[in-house]
């Protein structure tokens, strides 16, 4: 059953008519003004029939179409499609057909600037495209959305979260917390945001805390439940309090603090009762009764597992078959093989009616087959000693004297000590064969180790295969980048701080001189680590064959012939690859005094005495003698993108003094401070405004101080890149 069929009928239970009401709107509707209040009453007539009788409600959706063109009302007409879209989505097997007219209703939303009733749709929308396995064409369309709203801080921060949420799904980590942060960054230039936009804001902090606690940064992911956590008190939200509560517990939980985790757990579990959520009180109680069974608390163990059995009848099954599976394991610690046999017997009844298939090691499956024995033998002498009661009660009923009675005594007694015997015999066979199986189990158990232990050898040799081409490759994406004496030789009087996340990076610094123009260019690839050093490798190579190959020596040439060409390379594959790049590219003619820049993503920033500016600047120093200009790229990557503009070329007059700044965004993306949170693009101004009247060699030292200084304990997130000059 789809999903999407769920949020629909919530949609119709907002429906207030009743059955008398419906019979009353039906009978006058011929007799009834062509009005927006007969355009309502359609409408809710097709909601009322969509359960009851799809052919009505297409109907009356068909004519409150019909009415809204008639009414030459384009927003009712899109309300109308939009309606359609859902009903053909929910009661036919024609996706596309529903698809077609989600975006026809999106297109008018849009002309008629209804962006309200357009972010509900494309949320709408988006999980229609995800639940047919077509998450390229959700993630298109919510990038079109975006490049639509460029100015609205609102729906920016919604559909951010939206891709990061679906991000943190599919485990893209690094993307998740990109969107994410983006989020966070429109939510907070909103004034006055309403109840929706914070429930964004705390969706953003506990689904970055489940991607940094999968990346096992326990103390970034901490900060983020924590931040979660508080805005839900303050807000009294306990439904997000009790998610967040259990978000730290399944943290500390695995970082092994079982008895903080209880106590999350705890808090969880009041007031997911509170809300009379079943469901997540039935999975909160196995999970604290698996951590009270690992402290061998058997008492509290056992309060939770009955609580949870009492609803077990009124939870999904596969809720239920975690309470059966800790159940039968506390009433085997307990020694009550019967009720842990049936518990047992229950859990793999059910298993296999869902049809989980779960996998034990060998040694547990050996475990649990001796266990079942002993069981089983417990089993057959409760029966001889049941036969026995059984026997003697039939033996009075039927006693016609003593000698008989005696008679009878002795046979029965005799019957039951040969059948205990027997079991007791049989109990003892049984057990030889399980210890001899348990003997042979052990000895193929250290055969195995011997195996695992020269297996351990293997790897770590190919690991360090693995590390010493992961040095060669460094070594070889060094040799790409200019050296620090070619640097020096054209600009002298500059700095290049450069600090890779990992031993490889995407980040990388270009220069080339080409006559009398100079040439120099920070970058960013998508990605970091291996994938980023190949992306790398492919953009390196396209800068150098636009100037040498095909002869640019103006940025925005440069820039366009390069995004040619790494799309090229790319496309060579067959497949849909949207790596690329950022860059900040400047050229310089030495003759001429004439500096041009063109960017992709990334700016130019001019730091320049206030006197001698001409221009408005971006920031100013607090003494006001220095001014910062800001010269933006375009909104566009080198790589695939929706929409291909030709890169736009500044031309700017150079004035004596002047600084001059290009830089990766991770720098100013770094978590740290005392309160963990980003560095951010405003402090970095400031910093580089403060520290202008050194020299621009002691700036890239002290770039790098500060940097190490805000990052303190927290990892770097990213590879950072930033270069100075002074002309």
């Amino acid at each position: 059953m789809k999903k999407f069929l769920f949020i629909i009928n919530c949609f119709f239970a907002l429906l207030s008519h009743s059955q008398s009401n419906i019979d009353s709107i039906e009978s006058n509707l011929n007799n009834r003004k062509r009005d927006t209040t007969l355009f309502k009453d359609l409408i809710s007539l097709s909601k009322f029939y969509a359960s009851a009788d799809s052919a009505k409600s297409f109907e009356y959706a068909s004519q409150s179409e019909e009415l809204a063109i008639q009414l030459k009302n384009r927003t009712l007409q899109a309300d109308a499609q939009l309606l359609q879209a859902k009903l053909t989505y929910q009661l036919t097997s024609d996706s596309q057909k529903s698809i077609d007219r989600f975006q026809k209703a999106l297109s008018i939303y849009r002309s008629e600037g209804q962006s309200e009733k357009e972010l509900q749709l494309i949320l709408e929308l988006g999980y229609v495209y995800r639940s047919l396995g077509r998450e390229d064409e959700e993630y298109e369309m919510y990038l079109i959305a975006l490049d639509h709203h460029k100015e609205d801080n609102r729906y920016a921060c919604v559909i951010n979260n939206t891709i990061g949420v679906h991000m943190k799904n599919i485990s893209e980590h690094d993307k998740a917390i990109y969107y994410m942060d983006k989020s966070e960054e429109y939510y907070n230039q909103i004034d006055n945001p309403d109840y929706f936009l914070i429930e964004r804001q705390l969706s953003n902090d506990k689904n970055r805390g489940v991607v940094y606690r999968n990346l096992n940064s326990f103390d970034t992911a901490a900060f983020y439940f924590n931040r979660s956590l508080q805005k839900s008190i303050e807000l009294n939200d306990s439904a997000w309090m009790a998610r967040n509560y259990n978000s730290i517990a399944i943290m500390k939980a695995t970082q092994g603090y079982d008895s903080g985790a209880i106590e999350m757990y705890e808090k969880s579990l009041a007031i997911k009762r509170a809300l009379n959520y079943k469901d997540g009180v039935a999975t909160t109680l196995s999970n604290l009764c698996n951590l009270y069974l690992k402290q061998n608390n058997l008492k509290l163990a056992q309060l939770h597992l009955e609580e949870a059995l009492e609803i077990s009848d009124e939870i999904p099954a596969i809720r239920k078959i975690d309470i059966l599976e800790v159940g039968s394991k506390l009433y085997f610690k307990q020694k009550k093989y019967e009720l842990a046999y049936v518990s047992l017997l229950e859990f793999i009844n059910l298993r296999d009616s869902i049809q989980e298939v779960f996998k034990l090691e060998e040694s547990k499956e050996l475990e649990a087959k001796y266990n079942n024995e002993i069981l089983q033998i417990e089993e057959e002498k409760l029966e001889a000693e049941l036969m026995a009661a059984d026997l003697r009660e039939k033996s009075k009923a039927e006693q016609i004297d003593r000698q008989n009675a005696l008679l009878t005594w002795g046979t029965v007694l005799g019957i039951v000590l040969i059948i205990l015997i027997a079991i007791t015999i049989r109990s003892n066979i049984k057990r030889k064969a399980a210890n001899l199986e348990l003997r042979e189990k052990n000895e193929e158990i250290s055969s195995k180790s011997e195996k695992i232990e020269i297996q351990k050898q293997q790897i770590e040799e190919k690991n360090q295969e693995i590390f010493d081409s992961i040095n060669y490759a460094k070594r070889i994406q060094d040799a790409i980048m200019p050296n620090q004496n070619f640097v020096k030789k054209h600009l002298p009087n500059s700095f290049i701080y450069y600090e890779p996340k990992d031993v490889l990076a995407g980040d990388f610094y270009w220069m080339d001189v080409m006559e009398d123009t100079i040439i120099w260019a920070a970058a960013d690839c998508t990605g970091h680590g291996i994938p980023g050093a190949m992306v790398s490798v492919v953009c390196h190579n396209a800068l150098n064959r636009s100037v040498h190959e095909f002869g640019n020596i103006t940025p925005g040439k440069i820039l366009d012939c390069t995004r040619e060409l790494v799309i090229e390379t790319f496309e060579k594959s067959g497949l849909k690859v949207k790596d690329g790049m950022d860059i900040a590219l400047c050229c310089y003619n030495k003759k001429s005094n004439e500096l041009l820049f063109s960017g992709a993503n990334n700016p130019l920033w001019v730091v320049r005495d206030t006197a001698l500016c001409q221009e408005e600047p971006n920031f100013e120093s607090p003494d006001g003698t220095k001014s910062l200009l800001e010269f933006k790229g375009d909104k566009q990557p080198i790589g695939l993108h929706f929409e291909y503009k030709p890169f736009k070329e500044y031309q700017i007059e150079l004035k004596k003094g002047d600084l001059l700044y290009v830089f990766t965004d991770g720098y100013a993306d770094q978590f740290g401070g005392e309160k963990g949170k980003k560095l951010k693009y405003k402090n970095l101004k400031k910093f580089l405004l403060e520290k202008s009247s050194s020299s621009i060699q002691k700036q890239g030292t002290l770039l790098a101080e500060n940097f190490v200084k805000w990052k303190g304990d927290f990892e770097q997130l990213d590879d950072v890149c930033v270069i100075g000059v002074e002309l």
